[in-house]
């Protein structure tokens, strides 16, 4: 069932802490479209869906650390859906909710963010680093065929990283 596999062990960072500091589970999806960069000019990357069955089926075998399977999917909007409900369903979320309310005190103020966004816990600097590193230098490559600007990204994935 859904609500068993939330549970399971592919939702806790602590759990696949890398050497890196970075969950494995974030690597591996993202190495995925490092190594078929294809897949970041589809249209809506990160916005588009896919059936709540594959996204299950593929859970299913990471929760069992099969992560070749990673290597036979053929549908990139699989494995983006994958990196956003990855930080959905993180018990707390990538940007803590004490943070998230410190944000909405001065969101326009880069220092504050800043200051805010250095001072998250190693875990979830190391990973929302990764993940903005991620998304500038490789998925804003494609920006043109895949109509996913810096603020259409920020609009996907700001629901997944922080909640209130």
């Amino acid at each position: 069932s859904l609500k068993a596999l939330i549970t399971k062990e592919v939702y806790k960072l602590e759990n696949y802490n890398s050497e890196k500091g970075i969950p494995i589970i974030i690597q591996l999806l993202i190495h995925y479209f490092r190594s078929k960069p294809a897949g970041l000019s589809e249209e809506g990357i990160f916005r588009k869906s896919v059936s709540i069955d594959e996204e299950n089926e593929t859970l299913n075998e990471l929760s069992k650390r099969n992560y070749e399977y990673l290597e036979h999917i053929q549908n990139p909007h699989l494995i983006a859906c994958l990196i956003k409900r990855f930080f959905t369903n993180l018990k707390e979320p990538l940007i803590p909710y004490p943070t998230y309310n410190l944000l909405l005190q001065d969101p326009n103020k880069k220092e504050h963010v800043k200051q805010l966004i250095k001072g998250l816990p190693k875990l979830n600097y190391m990973t929302l680093a990764f993940l903005i590193e991620f998304l500038k230098k490789d998925v804003l490559q494609h920006e043109k065929t895949s109509k996913m600007s810096a603020n259409n990204l920020a609009i996907c994935f700001s629901p997944s990283l922080m909640r209130s």
